[in-house]
């Protein structure tokens, strides 16, 4: 899966020279990566689903919809407060939550970019 998400980062940087598009690679990297984190965190829950039950298409509609649910729990978090805290379990959010701790990785990356 990594494997994939690399190929697709080069594809992406690729595409970004191509334009002369002003991108940074880094910010690149860091989404095709946590894409790539994302896509095997619910793929696992359908694993462990499919070998529960036996059945791949069950497994698949059900990690499916834990994968929309968490996805609207995030996007909802944005509008109603109390569903703020519930957002925490969200696969989905968990960049967002957690990028306020990673603000000096952000600094970091900054300061040597542009210098």
């Amino acid at each position: 899966m990594m494997l994939l998400a690399l190929g697709t980062c080069a594809g992406l940087v690729a595409g970004a020279r191509m334009v002369s598009m002003e991108v940074s690679y880094v910010r690149l990297a860091e989404a095709t990566v946590s894409s790539a984190l994302l896509g095997m965190t619910f793929g696992t829950l359908a694993f462990a689903l499919g070998s529960a039950t036996g059945k791949r298409g069950t497994a698949a509609g059900i990690a499916s919809a834990v994968a929309v649910a968490a996805y609207l729990l995030n996007t909802l978090a944005m509008f109603v407060d109390w569903i703020e805290t519930l957002s925490l379990a969200s696969p989905w959010g968990f960049g967002e939550c957690h990028a306020r701790r990673m603000r000096w990785w952000t600094l970091w990356v900054s300061e040597t970019e542009y210098g």
